[in-house]
Order: structure tokens, then C-alpha cells, then sequence
């Protein structure tokens, strides 16, 4: 009668084999949090490139169709300043960089005044502005949308307020001023102001 074999693992193997088994894990497991947080960031980044990137065309929607309206600054009063077409201002923003903002009037659509489009009495002409304020509460700054349903003398207050971003550190505009051509070369030099 044989004796049958009893190999197996010892003790000290079944602990060891334990240990490299908790190492491994946790390797994997920094590996796959690190991979998580990355991907995070990253998702950030193109999510603030989006928001960017539509703000932007907002912002050029409503530039490229800015209108000075002539008759209404040739039939004010003459105690009134009637204001039209691009009005900015220059401020300090965050930081104390130079921000800017706009005041204009522009030919489209409402873009906040929802009943106005459901009730198709848009008249397709507003007051709308654009500029960063701080959040004094928050100490954060805002991207602010102001859009007037109504055009009135003074083109830098009325209408609603609409927050575009939380994000925008930064809005600055620069205006053609003019274009010299040198006679010479017959090449044509920008001059862009503040």
C-alpha cells in the first residue's frame, strides 16, 4: 500500500504568493486611476475648447451683423447722445489685464427672449453687449450676454442679463483702425487699436 502524495503549498508559499498578488493589484489599480484622471483632464480641456469655440461664434453672429442705425442718431433730440454701432470700453479684467467690452446694434434673430420667437414678434433688431464682471460673492468672473428687445438713447443699459461661461478668463477686442499701402512695394499694413 503506497502513500498517497500530499504536495501542496506550505504556509509561507500561500502568503508570499498573497503579497505579490496585493502588489500587482495595486500597481494596476494606481495604473487604472492615473489612465481615469488623465482622461478627466483631458475631457476638461476639450469640453472648455467647445464652450470656446461656440461662445466665439456667438460673439461673430452677432458682429457680422452689426448695424449703425443713421436715421435714428440724425433725428435725436439735440439735449440727448443717442449712441449706434460699436460702442467699447476698456476696463481692467482678471488679473488686472486689459478687458473690453462691447455695446452694439446688430440685425438678428433674439437669442434669449424666447416668447418674442414664439410669438414671431422678433423685430430682428436689438441691443446686445458683451463684457466679463466679477462675481464678488463667487471672487470668480463671468462672460456676460446683455441683449435689449428694445432700442433706446442710451445703448449701454436695459435688457437681460444671460451668462454665457464661467470659464472665459479673458475678452479683449482689437479694431482695424486702417490699411496703409506702401506705394512702393504696393503691400497693404493693418493698423489695429485696442
Amino acid at each position: 500500500m503506497s502513500v498517497p502524495d500530499k504536495s501542496g503549498f506550505t504556509l509561507l508559499e500561500l502568503l508570499v504568493s498573497i503579497a505579490l498578488l496585493s502588489f500587482i493589484s495595486m500597481l494596476i489599480y494606481r495604473a487604472v486611476f492615473q489612465f481615469s484622471d488623465g482622461s478627466q483632464r483631458v475631457l476638461k480641456i476639450l469640453e472648455a475648447r467647445q464652450e470656446l469655440r461656440l461662445l466665439g461664434q456667438i460673439v461673430l453672429d452677432d458682429l457680422q451683423r452689426v448695424q449703425y442705425l443713421t436715421n435714428f442718431v440724425i433725428l435725436n433730440n439735440k439735449e440727448e447722445q443717442y449712441q449706434t454701432g460699436i460702442v467699447s470700453k476698456r476696463f481692467d479684467g482678471p488679473e488686472s489685464q486689459p478687458a473690453s467690452a462691447i455695446h452694439f446694434h446688430t440685425a438678428s434673430e433674439t437669442r434669449f427672449f424666447v416668447q418674442a420667437k414664439e410669438l414671431k414678434k422678433d423685430p430682428e433688431l436689438h441691443e446686445v453687449a458683451y463684457w466679463l464682471i466679477r462675481d464678488p460673492l463667487k471672487n470668480e468672473w463671468i462672460f456676460q450676454r446683455r441683449e435689449d428687445f428694445y432700442i433706446d438713447s442710451d445703448i449701454t443699459e436695459g435688457g437681460r442679463l444671460q451668462t454665457l461661461s464661467k470659464r472665459v478668463t479673458f475678452f479683449q477686442l482689437q479694431f482695424l483702425s486702417q490699411n496703409i499701402v506702401d506705394v512702393e512695394t504696393g503691400e497693404t499694413q493693418e493698423v489695429w487699436v485696442d
